[in-house]
């Protein structure tokens, strides 16, 4: 089995094209989150991952729009205030706000931050964060 594994993109439309074409055909592929934030064409890459069957996950940046949006998140995440966020990361929510419909809004609320997997016969834990707080905790090699 081939798998792709893509997360982070961000908006970013031209470099989430270029890894799909860098990757080539793959049997499933797994999106790890943040497909929102920073960059404007996260609506346009939320319709691209789901015209191609990927299993998503929601990271830190779609829960804090969804948050905006009144969305009831983890108790342990930090989310910034719009305010906050824009000035930090630019008006890339705001934007998306106006840009998805409401299914796709619903769709993106209905996401996990964490699945198990199996897959081969082994197990497999995808996560955008870790395992210990799969939203928003990052990990380093030490």
């Amino acid at each position: 089995m081939k798998l792709g594994v893509l997360s982070d993109v961000h908006g970013n439309l031209d470099g989430f094209e270029a890894c799909l074409e860098d990757m080539g055909a793959v049997d499933l592929l797994l999106f790890g989150g943040d497909l929102l934030g920073y960059y404007f064409d996260g609506p346009t890459i939320l319709r691209r991952l789901r015209s191609l069957g990927a299993q998503c996950l929601a990271g830190n940046h779609d829960l804090y729009f969804l948050s905006h949006l009144g969305r009831a998140q983890p108790s342990d995440l930090h989310v910034p205030s719009r305010a906050e966020y824009r000035q930090r990361y630019g008006p890339s929510l705001e934007l998306a706000e106006t840009a998805l419909t409401a299914e796709e809004i619903d769709f993106l609320s209905g996401l996990p931050t964490s699945r198990e997997l199996t897959l081969d016969g082994r197990t497999l834990l995808h996560v955008h964060g870790s395992p210990w707080r799969p939203a928003d905790e990052y990990v380093y090699p030490d």
